[in-house]
């Protein structure tokens, strides 16, 4: 089940055009809730959905990711640290 992460945001942008999405975990992994469904996000600023790669992730506390490069929200088995700002700007020089 998808779990909402209550005031926490992603721009995302898909062919020229910015979305903002709400924060969902599922199994601490992160994703983004857009068009009546969920895209999976990696640290390397990509998506699971074809031409979509994120602008921005507002998030508070630390953020991992897995082996696989996928975003976490815990400390888990072969996850390593990518940020612990309270506001993690992924893709923002």
């Amino acid at each position: 089940m998808f779990k909402h992460i209550e005031g926490e945001t992603v721009i995302l942008v898909q062919g020229g055009v910015y979305k903002v999405a709400d924060l969902y975990e599922r199994e601490s992994k992160l994703f983004a809730a857009i068009g009546g469904g969920y895209v999976r996000l990696y640290a390397n600023g990509t998506t699971s959905k074809d031409k979509m790669h994120i602008d921005a992730l507002m998030l508070d506390g630390p953020l991992y990711k897995d082996r696989l490069g996928r975003l976490c929200t815990n400390h888990g088995k072969e996850r390593v640290l990518v940020d612990d700002k309270s506001r993690i700007m992924i893709g923002k020089d």
